[in-house]
């Protein structure tokens, strides 16, 4: 499937728990701050420009639902020897069960708005302030749930809106008042639409050899011309399919690729920046620098300053 979990899938993957955040377009509530029996973090991400790809982790113990309110986002998860690539227009949403390796990518999709949440389905206790049969059902609706890939009407993302925002307060009524159309929503979820999952986690075969390709060759000059080539397509067709299938087009998705390597090259040498620029391809150090900065927001020396300070914090 999709190329960038590929080379992940025989890491260790790590058990994650996102810490408490409170970002304008990242905030993420924790279950020691929230205290709610059973709900994990309860997350809302406005994403504007793209986001380096996270590790390839998992949640132990716990389901994971996305729900995308605008925009595109995309996930990958590991299932036996497969790996599946869901791409999430807004108004739908994903389950993500325990235990499933995953990550987002392989670039992100921007922007995006959505909502996540975590559920602990593991254990018979009472959850979300449920009685012990109403708990009982909610875990075997996402235990036994057939569709992880649904859509979400929009009075359902109402609901999940205004249960964060409820949450948001930190106030213990607004909270409790939250917690209702919370619980009203996740008990929906399992009964909305499925999308079609065989159709919308295939990739193109030909858009993945592309893929394949830009791995391959992404410190050589990339055209559109040249990769519509080897994927057999006209260059406007290719040009097309290729922001259907991923959510960005060529130019972006290969320049973030790119981005990534110099950050990988950036934390671990002291290579000058003018020879990693051109190792990886970059028509000039002054283009690679401009291009870094538009997805990073600070220019490659600083990145590297940052990365050395971090090592540094750490012995």
């Amino acid at each position: 499937m999709a190329s960038g979990l590929a080379s992940q899938e025989k890491q260790e993957v790590k058990n994650l728990i996102d810490p408490f955040t409170w970002e304008k377009n990242k905030r993420i509530i924790t279950q020691e701050v929230h205290g709610i029996p059973g709900l994990g973090n309860f997350s809302y991400r406005k994403q504007l420009e793209s986001d380096s790809q996270p590790e390839l982790h998992c949640h132990l113990g716990m389901c994971e639902i996305h729900c995308v309110v605008k925009g595109h986002w995309s996930t990958s998860i590991v299932s036996g020897e497969e790996i599946r690539r869901y791409p999430l227009s807004g108004g739908e949403g994903l389950i993500i069960y325990p235990g499933e390796a995953h990550n987002s990518g392989p670039v992100q999709h921007v922007p995006n708005e959505f909502y996540g949440l975590q559920i602990h389905i593991d254990g018979d206790g009472e959850i979300l302030g449920l009685d012990q049969a109403y708990s009982d059902l909610l875990r075997r609706q996402y235990t036994q749930s057939r569709h992880r890939h649904v859509k979400v009407p929009f009075t359902c993302i109402s609901l999940l809106q205004q249960a964060f925002d409820l949450f948001s307060s930190g106030e213990p009524l607004r909270r409790s008042i939250g917690l209702q159309y919370l619980t009203c929503f996740l008990f929906q979820f399992a009964l909305m639409k499925p999308v079609d999952e065989l159709e919308s986690a295939r990739v193109d075969s030909r858009i993945d050899f592309a893929l394949r390709y830009i791995e391959a060759n992404y410190t050589r000059p990339l055209n559109l011309e040249q990769l519509a080539q080897e994927a057999g397509y006209s260059a406007s067709y290719f040009e097309a399919k290729f922001l259907k299938e991923m959510g960005t087009t060529l130019k972006q998705y290969v320049n973030k690729y790119k981005v990534e390597k110099a950050k990988e090259l950036l934390a671990a040498t002291d290579e000058p920046v003018t020879d990693l620029a051109y190792r990886l391809g970059w028509s000039s150090s002054n283009y690679f620098c401009t291009v870094f900065k538009k997805y990073t927001g600070i220019p490659p020396l600083q990145y590297r300053k940052l990365c050395k300070a971090k090592r540094e914090d750490k012995h």
